[in-house]
C-alpha cells in the first residue's frame, strides 16, 4: 500500500537548472572564459565548487585564483542564483503537479522533498507549495551526494518510514 511520496525539486517540480545555467555562465564570461552549451551542461548535478574549478579548468583557470577568491566566486553565483530564483512564480510549477500534490493529499499520503539543494525551501515558497510538503531533506545533514541513496534514506526517516 502506497503510504508516501518523495520528490526531488529540479526537473521533477519546477526547472531551477536554466538559472544555475544562467548565474554559471555569466560568472563565466566575467572570469573571460566563454562556455560552450557541451560544458555548461557538464556543471548539472555536481556541487557549487566542483562546477566553479570545472569552469576555471575550461578557461585553463584553474591555478589561477585561491580558495578564498573560488569561495567568493561561489558565492557570487549562489547571489545572482537567488536573484532569479525570486522571480519564481507558481506558474513555473511542471505541468501536472499541482494535481498530482492535490491527488496525493486528498489520499492523505506524506510528501517530503529530497532535494541536494540548500535553495529548496526558498523555491518552494516561491512557487507557493512549501506547504505541500511533510518535510524537507536538509542537505546540510548528509554525508555522500546523489546518486547515493543517503537523502532518499533520510526523507523516509522524516516521513516515519523504516528504510
Amino acid at each position: 500500500m502506497l503510504k508516501g511520496l518523495i520528490f526531488d525539486l529540479d526537473g521533477v517540480l519546477t526547472n531551477s537548472a536554466r538559472f544555475h545555467d544562467m548565474a554559471w555562465n555569466n560568472l563565466a564570461k566575467e572570469l573571460g572564459i566563454n562556455l560552450t552549451k557541451e560544458q555548461r551542461d557538464s556543471l548539472r548535478g555536481i556541487s557549487r565548487m566542483d562546477s566553479l574549478n570545472l569552469i576555471l579548468k575550461y578557461g585553463d583557470q584553474e591555478n589561477k585564483y585561491s580558495e578564498k577568491e573560488k569561495e567568493k566566486f561561489a558565492a557570487e553565483k549562489n547571489e545572482k542564483f537567488l536573484e532569479l530564483v525570486d522571480s519564481m512564480t507558481p506558474k513555473d510549477i511542471l505541468p501536472g503537479i499541482p494535481e498530482l500534490l492535490a491527488d496525493a493529499k486528498k489520499q492523505g499520503l506524506k510528501m517530503d522533498l529530497a532535494s541536494a539543494s540548500k535553495n529548496a525551501p526558498r523555491i518552494l515558497k516561491k512557487l507557493g507549495i512549501m506547504d505541500e510538503f511533510d518535510g524537507i531533506v536538509d542537505p546540510n545533514t548528509l554525508h555522500h551526494s546523489k546518486p547515493d541513496p543517503e537523502i532518499y534514506e533520510k526523507a523516509q526517516e522524516l516521513l516515519g518510514f523504516k528504510t
